[in-house]
């Protein structure tokens, strides 16, 4: 407590007046102390009660006939205000010497505890009192008074014991496994394949081998090939995925290479992936792209720039198109590209600046197209005008109006009312078909003219070959009969025969003379005649046959 500081006053101070029971004892008059707060008076008071040895189960009146001679006793001015001091201290005091008391039982609880973990002989299997014989000379085993306190104490640290021993034999178990897994590691034969069977034959003599049960060294040999297979599979993605990137690199490369013949104009939307091929086959990019396994290969890429260039053509033809319409330019097969260039220019709505963003190779694929469609427009007309011609020339032909002597100031009247003559469109073409046509009349009338004193000179010639022909058959159809009469006469030698053969000869001289009669008349008319004649004939000498059988 602070020291007391003397009252500055010369004066005696009075006598304080202190109420008090009729048996509290009577205080001793002394100078009061003086103090610098009520604090430290308090403080003052209770620094005297401890001093004093004031006990805590003490009254107020045993404590007051203790401390009342005491010189701090007037620290405090009224009896109230020193029983409420009192009291704190009390109450302080018994907190202190519970907390002392819990702070050495708490001790004692450690030292007993700290001499079970001192101790090598102590198990976890042996019971409270084999332990109180191992610790009877200690003081710390009876610093414990209590044998339920000492059974919970040894119960607890049991568990523990238990626990570090558990953890003891898995750390000694881990390093045996350890050791083992290090000879497998340094083991040559063992591979990510390798059998356990044929592993454990290999290294069952070696002490890390025999250091563990055979459960263990399964376990720990599973466990390696495990690590060997995840490492085995990660160098495997390792290297497909250094494959994949030098693929995305050989693919980046063949693009480029792409782009590279697309802006040199080797590439257009014409290009055929075969035709390609002939140009980049021996590129470095190309062949690198060749050895891809997986993702696009290099046809697929060229198609898809190939696509990108036809979307951007028919783009740009989609915009001369428009442009020519606005500017009614006429495309022919004869325009050239700068006539094409010089009337979009001319067009209204700005394709100044499109026609600058268009590359040279879709522009003169565009104007190679223009040209293209062109001819084919001028082709198609040429075969309509053909086919209308041809149809010209087919009702000429049928038309019996038209002679060789026709002249095309009079069929021209009356062609101007025909859908031929209209659809030709085209009035020299007409006239230079009907020109011909007539040409064609006449030299079909001439050559008939020919044909027909051709066919007169032939008709001359037969009838004078028919002539001489029937001349000769006359006179061999006379000499065979002749013969035929003698040969009868001789057989029969009648006369009746005789005369019969005679008028048969008679018969056939009149046939012959009417023969020769009639060399004057027609062609037709003689055929005719020659076959009744030869009918007559005919039956004559089937008659003379009958007649010659009957005689």
């Amino acid at each position: 407590p602070p020291a007391a500081k003397p009252a500055p006053s010369p004066k005696a101070a009075p006598t304080p007046r202190v109420n008090v029971s009729e048996s509290a004892p009577v205080a001793v008059n002394k100078p009061p102390l003086v103090f610098a707060s009520k604090a430290e008076a308090k403080e003052a008071f209770k620094a005297m009660l401890t001093d004093v040895g004031v006990k805590t189960d003490q009254t107020w009146e045993a404590t007051m006939r203790a401390i009342i001679s005491e010189d701090r006793y007037g620290a405090l001015k009224s009896l109230g205000e020193k029983k409420s001091c009192f009291n704190e201290w009390v109450q302080s005091t018994l907190k202190q010497e519970k907390e002392n008391k819990r702070l050495k039982a708490k001790q004692v609880r450690e030292d007993f505890i700290t001499m079970l973990r001192g101790s090598t002989k102590l198990r976890a299997s042996m019971r409270v009192g084999e332990a109180a014989s191992l610790f009877e000379d200690d003081k710390r085993w009876e610093g414990v008074e209590s044998a339920r306190d000492r059974q919970e104490l040894f119960d607890d640290y049991k568990v523990e014991l238990a626990t570090r021993e558990k953890e003891q034999r898995q750390h000694e178990r881990k390093e045996r496994q350890a050791a083992f897994r290090k000879l497998l590691e340094e083991s040559s034969s063992v591979k990510v394949d390798s059998q356990w069977r044929k592993v454990h034959e290999r290294l069952e003599d070696q002490p890390a081998c025999h250091a563990l049960d055979k459960q263990d060294r399964l376990e720990v040999f599973q466990e390696y090939i495990r690590e060997l297979e995840r490492k085995d599979a990660e160098e495997k993605t390792k290297e497909k995925d250094a494959k994949k990137r030098q693929e995305r690199k050989n693919r980046e490369a063949f693009k480029v290479l792409l782009k590279e013949h697309q802006e040199a104009g080797k590439i257009t939307a014409r290009t055929g992936w075969r035709d390609y091929l002939l140009l980049c086959k021996h590129e470095d990019a190309y062949q690198a792209m060749c050895s891809n396994a997986g993702g696009s290969r290099p046809r697929e890429l060229f198609e898809d720039l190939l696509e990108e260039i036809t979307e951007r053509l028919e783009h740009d033809k989609t915009v001369v198109k428009d442009y020519m319409k606005l500017a009614k330019f006429n495309m022919t097969s004869d325009t050239s590209r700068e006539e094409v260039a010089e009337q979009l220019l001319q067009a209204d709505g700005g394709i100044g600046d499109k026609l600058k963003a268009m590359s040279e190779t879709n522009m003169g694929l565009i104007y190679e197209g223009l040209v293209k469609r062109a001819k084919e427009r001028e082709e198609k007309a040429a075969k309509l005008k053909k086919r209308a011609l041809h149809d010209f020339q087919d009702y000429l032909l049928d038309a019996k109006a038209v002679t060789a002597e026709s002249t095309w100031e009079e069929a021209k009247e009356m062609l101007e009312g025909e859908a031929v003559y209209k659809a030709l469109e085209d009035e020299e073409a007409a006239e230079a078909a009907f020109v011909e046509h007539v040409e064609v009349l006449m030299a079909r009338a001439k050559a008939r003219e020919e044909k027909a004193k051709e066919r007169e000179e032939k008709e001359g010639k037969d009838r004078k070959k028919d002539k001489k022909r029937h001349k000769d058959k006359k006179r061999h159809r006379d000499d065979r009969d002749e013969g035929d009469y003698r040969e009868e006469e001789e057989r029969s030698g009648s006369d009746v025969g005789s005369e019969e053969r005679k008028d048969r000869s008679s018969k056939k001289r009149r046939h012959s003379r009417k023969y020769d009669l009639d060399e004057d008349e027609s062609d037709e008319d003689r055929r005719g005649r020659s076959r009744k004649d030869d009918k007559r004939s005919h039956k004559r000498h089937k008659e003379d046959k009958e007649d010659g059988e009957v005689y």
